[in-house]
């Protein structure tokens, strides 16, 4: 008989999101910080950097890059092997948002070329994501994501296979001032490892406008 086993921990992520445009050009920065109920409770460090323009109305083009930080006593950290701690980024992708009767649905597909600083090769990730935001008052609204991970190029440093893993959100926008908003939310995050990772993480994220 085969027994079916998992792991799971609870996780708090802690993001700003600055945001801007410079005449065509949209850019933006976010650093995060990522806590666990592990070891010290530090996971992760992150930032990502990006810069994007239209190409019609709705669809727009980014081109980015991030830098990660992950704890060595975390042995579980996320989809990588217990002695990547510092880890680099490419990523592309193209950004589609609609408003439809006031609700607001938007897609993202990124390509993701990430480098290990302490192993090799290169690794290749697409991760697409879908959000929809549904307003219940003038100052609140509800929102609800998920995005999947798939790995296109499988190297040893990567403990996932082609499937990588899925994070589900559902939270509360809460706008704060034209320039400032709020959400908190709730995500599950279910990574593909040989033993699966079923983690349940509340997500702060603050969103700050730049003036042009």
């Amino acid at each position: 008989m085969t027994l079916y086993s998992e792991s799971s921990y609870q996780k708090l992520w802690e993001l700003v999101t600055y945001s801007g445009k410079y005449k065509e050009f949209f850019y933006q920065i976010e650093p995060q910080i990522r806590l666990i109920n592990r070891n010290d409770g530090y996971e992760q460090f992150l930032i990502n950097v990006g810069g994007g323009v239209g190409i019609t109305t709705k669809l727009q083009f980014w081109l980015g890059q991030s830098y990660i930080n992950t704890s060595a006593s975390n042995t579980i950290s996320e989809d990588i092997a217990p002695d990547s701690l510092n880890e680099y980024r490419n990523w592309q992708q193209l950004f589609w948002t609609n408003t439809y009767r006031a609700n607001t649905i938007a897609l993202r597909s990124r390509l993701e070329e990430r480098y290990s600083f302490e192993n090799a090769p290169w690794a290749m990730r697409l991760r697409e994501r879908g959000y929809w935001t549904i307003p219940f008052t003038e100052h609140q609204s509800l929102v609800l994501s998920d995005e999947f991970f798939l790995n296109f190029k499988l190297v040893p440093w990567i403990t996932t296979k082609t499937l990588d893993q899925n994070r589900a959100f559902i939270g509360i926008l809460e706008n704060l001032t034209p320039d400032t908003s709020f959400i908190i939310s709730y995500m599950n995050q279910y990574i593909f490892k040989s033993i699966p990772e079923n983690n349940h993480a509340i997500v702060l994220n603050i969103f700050i406008k730049i003036p042009s």
